[in-house]
């Protein structure tokens, strides 16, 4: 609970969010590049 508060006072997001915010970006951009390299 207190890692939980500690957190939230520094990032408003929480992590795994974040985290797959981050990977669900960087896995379009390489399926747009992939694509593009297929055409």
């Amino acid at each position: 609970m207190i890692g939980y508060i500690t957190s939230r006072l520094v990032w408003r997001e929480p992590l795994y969010h974040g985290l797959s915010r981050i990977f669900i970006a960087a896995s379009i951009r390489a399926r747009c590049a992939s694509e593009l390299q297929e055409s």
